[in-house]
């Protein structure tokens, strides 16, 4: 079982709450914390969620290597950024049945770490979810809590089987699927448009993006873009899709995006994963894609800015 011996790697928001979830179902979770260590050493984790709020207090470490041993999993919620070696973070634990839970937005995210343990297991995982982390060791969570997971490249794992079993007895929606690429299609087909226009509108939630007639204009056809590049990848996202993201989106209470909350607190910014992958895909295929190309250089600017003030 798994479950027996995991770490998790990465303790923002998401991976604090999906593994506080999977606790709740027996799983036996040590957290690698990098900040915040001594306030959840002593105090633990609490969740404030409408999926039922929780305390946890697990063991807490600071890195892999202070765990002492092999994991039989690690779950790794960390932000994917390009800077960030996950490889090397996660080596110190990590023998040849170790299995990877590997919980990240984005395309592609999984070669690098497929590619440095090529005979291990790796369940790649996409969550929708909103949840913040509001204090040292404090989280909020308010509407979905999702999670569809499918082993990378293909195929299928008994380890699934058991992982989704676990998180649907916790409360989260947990389902397996065939194709987890077209799984990450379609959660960029919303991400592309909505994570970088929050950010470059100065801050609109996404009731503003969608009020304002030229920004959902804008979503729209970005979205295009992406189901442009999807198609030409081999994967379908059709036209009643992109009406169910607006209509989602217009409906929905006023979301600001983890894209703009990280820019509000002056941290990186997944463009790379969420924008700049989709950006290589075209590249690679040869789908032009002129106002995705716009929304990446200014996102880019704009990150570089927001870092800039946050080391003054």
């Amino acid at each position: 079982m798994i479950k027996d011996n995991m770490l998790l790697i990465g303790a923002g928001a998401v991976g604090v709450f999906f593994s506080a979830r999977l606790a709740q179902a027996g799983a036996e979770i040590t957290v690698a914390a990098r900040s915040d260590y001594e306030i959840v050493r002593k105090n633990g984790y609490t969740g404030t969620c409408s999926t039922g709020n929780f305390v946890w207090k697990p063991r807490i470490v600071r890195n892999a290597a202070e765990f002492g041993g092999k994991a039989g999993a690690i779950i790794i919620a960390a932000k994917a950024l390009p800077e960030v070696d996950l490889a090397e973070m996660v080596r110190p634990a990590t023998d040849e049945n170790t299995v990877f839970i590997l919980i990240q937005n984005g395309l592609d995210v999984e070669t690098e770490l497929h590619r440095s343990f090529p005979d291990n297991k790796l369940i790649s995982a996409v969550a929708y979810i909103g949840v913040s982390r509001v204090a040292p060791g404090k989280i909020v969570q308010d509407g979905t809590a999702k999670l569809t997971l499918g082993l990378y490249p293909e195929g299928d794992a008994p380890e699934i089987e058991e992982l989704c079993q676990a998180w649907n007895q916790a409360g989260v929606e947990c389902r397996a699927s065939s194709d987890i690429e077209l799984v990450r299609w379609r959660k960029l087909l919303w991400n592309v448009p909505f994570n970088p226009i929050s950010v470059l509108t100065g801050g609109y939630d996404t009731n503003q993006m969608m009020s304002d007639g030229d920004v959902a204009e804008l979503a729209e056809k970005l979205m295009k873009e992406v189901q442009s590049v999807a198609a030409a990848s081999g994967k379908i996202l059709d036209d009643a899709m992109i009406e169910d993201n607006l209509n989602y989106t217009r409906n929905f209470p006023p979301y600001k995006t983890s894209m703009l909350l990280d820019f509000i607190n002056h941290r990186p910014l997944e463009i790379d994963a969420i924008v700049g992958s989709v950006i290589r895909r075209a590249r690679k295929y040869g789908v032009d894609t002129p106002i995705m190309d716009t929304v990446y250089t200014l996102l880019k600017a704009c990150n570089a800015q927001n870092l800039k003030v946050n080391k003054k």
